[in-house]
């Protein structure tokens, strides 16, 4: 990639090293390297003691993303960090997200502050309706939903494969398709 355009670049390091190398990245690499280097998490709620709490959780495990100019410069700087760190490519050429991923990564997150926000909505029938939170207008995207860990699965497709990721949405009714009448 030609230096002056950025793209989203996704750096393979290994389940449950996503913030120690992201630390270590930032610390040995040149900033001048990337614009922002992240990993994507949701908000999730769990119950503890009777009570319910949002909390982080990795969006895609093992992977950080890192925005650049100059994937070039980029490769070199990550020779350095002394951590196991694979950009993934498509044969030998190191390729950034297509506009389909990067388009729907930004519209779920923003730069800086990249977890998605928790959802809510309700069924009718078979179809789901989100009313608040990062997944509203993306409820065609939703392939499984587990209501009682509150959960929504997606399909992510990230460098030519098809990655089931799960994020955080609370169906709260259940309307009956015909009769209009709400189930709990």
């Amino acid at each position: 990639m030609a230096a002056g355009k950025s793209g989203i670049y996704v750096l393979y390091v290994g389940a449950s090293r996503e913030e120690a190398t992201k630390g270590l990245v930032e610390r040995v690499a040149s900033p001048e390297a990337y614009d922002e280097i992240f990993f994507p998490t949701f908000e999730k709620r769990i119950k503890r003691a009777g009570i319910w709490r949002t909390v982080d959780a990795y969006l895609v495990p093992g992977y950080l993303f890192v925005v650049t100019e100059d994937v070039g410069f980029l490769r070199e700087e990550l020779m350095s960090v002394p951590a196991l760190t694979k950009l993934l490519s498509m044969g030998e050429q190191f390729v950034p997200l297509g506009p389909e991923e990067t388009e729907w990564l930004e519209h779920l997150t923003h730069p800086f502050e990249r977890t998605i926000a928790f959802s809510e909505g309700y069924i009718v029938g078979d179809r789901v309706v989100v009313t608040t939170g990062a997944l509203m207008g993306q409820e065609s995207r939703i392939t499984k939903i587990d209501r009682r860990k509150r959960f929504a699965y997606l399909d992510f497709n990230i460098m030519g494969r098809t990655k089931t990721i799960k994020v955080g949405l609370e169906i709260v009714r259940k309307v009956g398709a015909k009769t209009g009448q709400s189930e709990q």
